[in-house]
This record gives structure tokens, sequence and C-alpha cells, in this order.
């Protein structure tokens, strides 16, 4: 083979084996940018799962909150309303015991009436003897 041959041969090797190497980086390239693509997908969805888990968890225990308020609410007011009815008969029960003592009625017709004891009865007809009662039935209410 004459020289020119082999320069152009080896001029041929060279360029070939240039452009596999450079076809090997760049396929080293697209494999590295591949696995950084994944890794930083897979960093960012850890990421957003963090995000959205805090942002789930203020957004759960406001909603528990408000919930628990509203039960809580509901709940106080049927406590309330009861314990309302509760006075509010036991001030209507003295107030009637007080109009049959002041009627002459005895304590077996008031108790028979109103269901309250003897011992509440006559506390009541003392503090009309005494005139120490509250008319409301409040001081009344509080020692029965």
């Amino acid at each position: 083979m004459n020289t020119k041959l082999k320069k152009e041969a080896l001029a041929d090797r060279i360029v070939r084996e240039t452009m596999i190497s450079r076809q090997r980086a760049i396929w080293d390239a697209q494999a590295r940018l591949q696995n950084a693509l994944k890794e930083g997908f897979e960093k960012g969805e850890k990421i957003g799962i963090q995000k959205g888990e805090k942002i789930g968890i203020q957004k759960g225990e406001k909603i528990g909150i408000q919930k628990g308020e509203k039960i809580g609410i509901q709940k106080g007011e049927k406590i309330g309303i009861q314990k309302g009815e509760k006075i509010g008969i036991q001030k209507g029960l003295i107030k009637i015991t007080f109009n049959m003592l002041k009627k002459g009625y005895n304590i077996k017709e008031i108790k028979d009436v109103t269901g309250l004891s003897e011992s509440q009865i006559k506390k009541l007809k003392n503090r009309i003897n005494r005139k120490k009662l509250n008319v409301g039935g409040r001081q009344c209410l509080k020692k029965i």
C-alpha cells in the first residue's frame, strides 16, 4: 500500500474512533442526564409528599377543631338547656310551695302536689315565717 492510502486509512480510522468516542460521550451524557432527571424527580416527589402531608395535617387539624367546636357547642347548649329547665322547674316548685303555704295548705298536701320533701317544705315555711326569703327563690334554691 502506498503511503497516501495508509494516511487516508489512518485518517479514516481516527475519524471513526473519534466519532465512536464522541457517540459514547453523548450516550454517557444522556445516561447521566436520565439519572439526574430520575433522581431529581424522586427528590421532588419526596419533598412534595412531605409538604402535602404537612398541609394535609394542618387542614385536618383545622377541620377537626371546627367539628369539635361545633359538637362542643351543641353538647354545651343541650346541657345548658337541661340545667336551665331543672332550675326553672325548681324555682316554679318553690313559688308554688310559697303560694300554697300562704293559702294555708298543709305540708302533706304540698308534698303531694310539688314532690318536694317535708324537710324542703319546712325550710321554706320557716323562711316565710322569718321573712328572710328572696321571693325569686334564689337563696331558697341554694339551701334546698
